[in-house]
């Protein structure tokens, strides 16, 4: 499972085009829809899956012992990497020895190499064998998720497996599936689960003033006066339609929030006439791995009725280390709800 899957859906859509029926097209001007003329789908066959298969993994193999040989950059401008490519979709079927070609020649040299041992960028993205098996038994099943009608092994195993991970990190019961009151699921990205969190927050918030409402008529009233606080080392959250306030991390410790900077921050919104709703604390920002002391912030929480979220994308797996378990009980005697990759 991937929390950065856009660059594989991209490869998958280059290379497999030809197995989507149905492809939604958009220009500036209009929107289309291109129909592939109707076909019995072609069957996974056995011999030739382990045939082609085997090609495959041959590549990658190539392709995963040379990454410490090779440079972590290709030095390309923007559209050169495109212009290797034909501007028309093939007519019809190309042979897969052609693709593999193409994919060592073009594909593999044209990605930033995030697995290089001298990648220093962003944030720590390995992937390993059973990262790479495991995508090809996700393919082989093919099924989609939407709910636990359509995927029930899908939805059921989701929920073992984000309970193993809430317990390896030391997280408190409440963050448990088995609680009924909490539980993990899988994001696409950390900042889509971070948009879910304060849209939850926000329809909380509208439900804790108008208890009559339903969750639907709370989730579709006005939250233009509800802000949240944000350290200014973190990502942002105005998709969700709240009022961002990013309050600056002080130098001293690791680039962290202090709590009388947040009160003073959310009194001056008070006095303008905007409700706190949320906080938003970091446990390692992509660009400083900035932390913030969640501990500290346990007494505002309790105080103000915060919605407290910790984005803990880029150091939340050091949690699983003896040494950092203060940090995880601090999740789980403050914390309202936390994300991590």
């Amino acid at each position: 499972l991937s929390a950065h899957g856009s660059a594989g859906s991209a490869l998958a859509l280059a290379l497999g085009w030809r197995r989507r029926r149905l492809m939604g097209l958009r220009n500036s001007k209009e929107a289309v829809a291109s129909v592939a003329p109707s076909a019995p789908p072609k069957k996974v066959e056995g011999e030739t899956l382990v045939e082609l298969g085997q090609q495959t993994l041959e590549a990658i193999s190539r392709f995963t012992k040379s990454i410490p040989e090779k440079g972590v950059w290709k030095d390309v401008e923007p559209g050169q990497l495109a212009a290797e490519f034909q501007k028309d979709p093939p007519e019809g079927p190309t042979d897969y020895g052609q693709i593999l070609q193409k994919l060592e020649k073009h594909i593999f040299p044209g990605a930033l190499s995030w697995q290089h041992p001298q990648f220093m960028a962003y944030y720590p993205s390995a992937s390993s064998v059973p990262a790479i098996l495991s995508e090809t038994v996700i393919a082989s099943i093919g099924s989609v998720g939407l709910q636990w009608k359509s995927n029930p092994i899908g939805t059921e195993l989701e929920v073992v497996v984000m309970d193993w991970v809430a317990k390896f990190l030391g997280l408190g019961p409440a963050f448990h599936h088995t609680s009924g009151v909490g539980g993990g699921i899988i994001q696409n990205t950390a900042g889509e689960a971070m948009l879910n969190m304060m849209i939850c927050a926000r329809t909380r918030m509208h439900r804790r003033l108008q208890p009559d409402l339903s969750w639907e008529d709370a989730f579709h009233q006005d939250s233009s006066s509800f802000a949240v606080y944000i350290s200014d080392q973190a990502k942002a959250c105005r998709l969700a339609g709240l009022r961002c306030r990013r309050v600056p991390a002080r130098l001293e410790g690791n680039y962290s929030l202090h709590p009388s900077d947040v009160m003073e921050a959310m009194e001056k919104d008070r006095a303008a006439g905007l409700r706190p709703v949320a906080l938003i604390l970091t446990y390692g920002s992509t660009n400083t791995s900035g932390t913030d002391d969640i501990a500290a912030f346990k007494d505002l929480a309790k105080e103000e009725d915060l919605w407290i979220h910790v984005d803990a994308a880029y150091a939340g797996a050091a949690w699983a280390l003896d040494e950092f378990r203060k940090d995880s009980q601090a999740v789980s005697d403050v914390v309202t709800s936390v994300n991590m990759n």
